[in-house]
């Protein structure tokens, strides 16, 4: 991936990245104490040298035996009070000697730096009382064993390194190794992610364009089953339906081949401007009837007479989108007996103006007889509307949408982002090769506006053309067709 790529990924996944980080920033504030990890713990080196002559009654290695056993950790006991055994306090002092120079280093390490040096002086003390006792007879003028340096601490290099001793030190390091960690397990997640989250995805699974993205849309807005682009005409995903309805209407067909064929992308198709538009999925729940009705508003904005056919009868829905009452309608027209039903009567009004629909109806159960209709009701339907939207069962689904296909003008694609994976998406793209239909391309669903997207859309809502006139089919048969 490109560092582009990267920055997306951290973007989508930022819910990952944000946990890790404040778990993480718990877990260091709650169970890592300084003391126990030793984390923010500095510690001092105190060092006290003693000098004794080479040819002395006692050489070096005597003395360092004599600085931690016997008498000398008793009386460094006495003098600093310490409760404990005298052997865990010589436990605490490291002895060098030198028998080449006759040099004696008592070293002491402690977090004290005041401590360090109490313990090695006093250590240093009591060795230089017990070697005095021990070396009477020692040359005149010449004494046995002396001070060189006493003990002054100093700083460890490797205590530099050490953790933050406050809260908020160790708050902001847990933070930071959160972040690094949530980093590292949203690029894992992706990697083993396979749903189509973006535009790119979309292209490279249908290999159809994207015609529109439309973001995100509010919650009242998908509780409501509300017509964005009625009910909201100034939003950005009513922009964005208006801009599918400019790309489904201009925007040549493609009739795409099969996936092992030299070419991914057949001829355009020679039927020209589409009447009959079908509107699908490759599974449920990737806004497909959201896209057919809000669709269908947005033509019937520019000025065309615009019918609604809900084919869904695995999930019809439609008709509480655009306020219809289900009652008889194509499961009803397709089960009747010739003469008995015609489309044009069931053809109903709905709240959005321009915009007609006939509803799945009350029969609903996989209709055996729709193959055989539905060359003869999408037939009818060309001579009621200036456009027609069918809102088809996925394809993924059954063999519903398939059976529509072949009477059709053209096939538009909706896609939700973390819908489908890949491999559905694919799986729906050779379906269409296979028939070897029309594609006109795709709509984009639930993708997330970023602050500078929106800041682009805002500022030219004010000027957005929401009447802009398309040239209709015949004026005067769209004014009988509304009429009737």
């Amino acid at each position: 991936m490109e560092s582009t790529d990267y920055l997306k990924v951290l973007r989508r996944r930022w819910k990952i990245i944000l946990a890790s980080g404040l778990l993480s920033a718990l877990v260091v504030l709650l169970l890592v104490q300084p003391e126990a990890s030793g984390l923010g713990a500095r510690s001092y080196t105190a060092t006290a040298t003693l000098l004794q002559p080479v040819d002395g009654a006692l050489g070096p290695e005597f003395t360092a035996l004599l600085v931690t056993t016997g008498p000398v950790p008793v009386a460094v006991a006495e003098q600093l009070d310490y409760a404990g055994e005298p052997t865990e306090l010589s436990a605490l002092v490291q002895v060098s000697p030198d028998a080449e120079t006759g040099a004696v280093q008592i070293s002491t390490t402690s977090t004290d730096p005041e401590q360090a040096a109490l313990i090695a002086n006093t250590f240093a003390e009591a060795t230089l009382a017990e070697v005095a006792d021990r070396t009477t007879g020692a040359v005149a003028g010449v004494p046995p064993i002396e001070l060189l340096e006493r003990a002054t601490p100093l700083p460890n290099d490797d205590s530099l390194l050490s953790g933050p001793t406050t809260q908020s030190g160790r708050l902001v390091l847990g933070l930071v190794v959160g972040l690094v960690l949530g980093s590292a397990l949203a690029l894992l997640v992706e990697r083993f992610d396979t749903s189509v989250r973006d535009r790119i995805d979309v292209q490279r699974a249908y290999r159809v364009p994207v015609l529109a993205e439309v973001p995100r849309l509010p919650r009242s807005a998908r509780s409501s089953r509300g017509v964005i682009v009625k009910t909201d005409p100034a939003s950005t995903a009513a922009e964005a339906f208006r801009s599918l309805r400019s790309s489904v209407l201009l925007i040549p067909s493609r009739v795409l081949l099969p996936a092992d064929a030299d070419q991914l992308v057949g001829p355009t198709s020679e039927r020209g401007r589409p009447q009959i538009i079908l509107v699908t999925s490759a599974r449920a729940g990737e806004g497909k009837t959201t896209t057919a009705v809000n669709l269908a508003a947005a033509l019937a904005e520019s000025g065309q007479q615009t019918l609604v056919l809900d084919f869904d009868f695995r999930r019809p829905d439609a008709h509480r989108y655009l306020d219809v009452i289900n009652g008889p309608g194509l499961s009803d027209l397709v089960h009747a007996e010739e003469g008995e039903h015609e489309l044009r009567t069931l053809c109903r009004p709905s709240a959005v103006d321009g915009v007609r629909m006939v509803p799945a109806g009350t029969m609903i159960d996989q209709p055996p007889a729709l193959p055989t209709r539905i060359a003869g009701l999408l037939s009818d339907a060309r001579g009621l509307a200036d456009v027609v939207i069918v809102d088809s069962p996925p394809m993924l689904l059954g063999n519903d949408a398939m059976d529509l296909m072949p009477y059709v003008d053209t096939v538009l694609v909706t896609c939700r982002s973390g819908r489908v994976t890949r491999d559905q998406a694919e799986r729906a793209s050779e379906l269409l090769a296979r028939l070897r239909v029309p594609v006109v391309g795709a709509a984009f669903i639930g993708w997330r506006a970023s602050v500078r997207n929106l800041g682009e859309r805002i500022a030219h809502r004010s000027g957005a053309l929401t009447n802009s006139e398309f040239p209709r089919r015949d004026t005067g048969a769209s004014a009988h067709r509304a009429e009737s």
